[in-house]
């Protein structure tokens, strides 16, 4: 982490949610094979400072991948390097930042843009990214 990422809360939370829910940070070269196997919510979080809900995020996210685990079923989490962010959200369909988008198998299933309730997510998950039994 650089002192300029040391200085700033929303890198901090992001950092902090890497190393804590061992979400992954990928760019080009290597996010769609990492995508490619499972379940996913994908991190767009934007210019760092700028949007503040980012930090809820790498807060709500593990959360998030916490209960899916509870129930049995796995769901990883990917936070898109920055450097590579604006080249992947055309391809992904991200128009605001910050947005999680719901991946199965390497196929998106849906985008969640800036930051919403926890029964929201639960309802998008419950859509996007359905369990069977």
């Amino acid at each position: 982490m650089t002192a300029a990422q040391a200085n700033n809360p929303n890198d901090n939370a992001i950092a902090r949610m890497v190393e804590r829910a061992a979400a992954g940070v990928f760019g080009k070269t290597d996010l769609h094979a990492a995508l490619s196997e499972g379940d996913w919510l994908v991190l767009f979080a934007g210019v760092a400072g700028k949007r503040p809900e980012t930090a809820d995020l790498a807060v709500i996210l593990p959360e998030i991948a916490k209960d899916r685990a509870k129930a049995g079923f796995d769901l990883s989490i990917a936070v898109v390097n920055g450097e590579d962010e604006e080249d992947l959200s055309a391809e992904f369909g991200v128009l605001v930042k910050p947005t999680v988008v719901f991946v199965r198998e390497g196929d998106i299933k849906g985008l969640v843009p800036r930051i919403k309730d926890w029964a929201e997510y639960e309802r998008k998950l419950a859509e996007f990214l359905p369990v069977s039994q």
